[in-house]
């Protein structure tokens, strides 16, 4: 009789990895909202207008997320690109996470917990970028990459491009 934890397990093996990249696109823009309204409680600059902000950006990554689930191109396109946007500011909050855990520096603990979401943040958006690489390019910067290319993106090519792409890949 296989216990609870082995049927998870098989479970989410079973589960779509559209899924995976759906639940990790809303909770990137949950870690978001939330470093928004923290970030301004911190400032001491609260308004109701950061909280709408903060819905505004889970509500965009959850519906653009959602689209993945349809292989939505668009969706692939704006995840990435709006995923990048971010990208710096969680790294520098990755960095001042890593000042105030090494004692460089003294911080507060809601300082601290916000760069403990930069960190997270951080964490999801590149596991969401190596996830929306194609296989292909991936391994040519000798990245290993588990989940396959979107369907939409191995689409329709036309003859050349894929005579060219055959050329390169068996050139190297």
């Amino acid at each position: 009789m296989p216990t609870d934890r082995e049927l998870l397990e098989a479970r989410l093996k079973s589960a779509p990895w559209q899924l995976h990249l759906t639940v990790f696109s809303a909770v990137l823009g949950l870690l978001m909202a939330i470093r928004v309204v923290l970030v301004s409680v911190s400032a001491e600059s609260f308004s109701s207008r950061t909280v709408i902000f903060g819905l505004i950006m889970f509500g965009f990554f959850a519906t653009n997320g959602l689209g993945l689930i349809r292989s939505s191109k668009i969706s692939y396109v704006v995840v990435t690109v709006f995923g990048l946007l971010p990208l710096l500011g969680s790294l520098a909050g990755v960095l001042e996470l890593t000042v105030f855990t090494l004692g460089l520096k003294p911080s507060s603990p809601l300082e601290t917990f916000i760069s403990f979401l930069c960190s997270l943040q951080f964490l999801v958006i590149v596991t969401l970028l190596f996830a929306l690489v194609p296989r292909r390019l991936a391994a040519s910067f000798g990245m290993a990459v588990v989940v396959q290319p979107p369907p939409i993106l191995k689409a329709r090519q036309s003859k050349w491009l894929r005579r060219l792409r055959n050329d390169l890949w068996s050139a190297l």
